[in-house]
């Protein structure tokens, strides 16, 4: 017989869980603006490589939510009232957005759960 108290209030009835394991073609859609997604993109030398970006759309973000104005002095540009749109990837070291190019597919993150 087996103990009732150990087991979740829902036990009879699984959480449904989202698939963290299919990949979404850049082609077919893109996900909600400023949401943190995992991507697979593709290098100068055609190498596949994963990161953590947003996707953002033309003439939606403002510039400064992702750039200083020396960032813009740095590429060249001058400052912008919003941000080009495209994919921006998440850098942990500086904690800051850098332009990301050739996306192919992304997929939600995982919830981190209690770790």
């Amino acid at each position: 017989m087996t103990d009732k108290s150990k087991e979740s209030p829902d036990a009879s009835h699984p959480r449904e869980t989202p698939c963290y394991t299919q990949w979404i073609s850049v082609a077919e859609s893109t996900p909600e603006t400023l949401v943190k997604v995992l991507v697979i993109f593709v290098n100068e030398t055609g190498r596949k490589w994963t990161s953590i970006a947003m996707h953002v759309p033309d003439n939606e973000v403002p510039a400064d939510y992702f750039m200083s104005e020396e960032w813009f002095e740095m590429i060249g540009d001058g400052p912008c009232e919003y941000a080009p749109g495209g994919w921006y990837e998440w850098t942990y070291e500086h904690e800051q957005y850098m332009p990301l190019s050739n996306v192919v597919a992304w997929m939600p993150l995982p919830p981190i759960g209690n770790v």
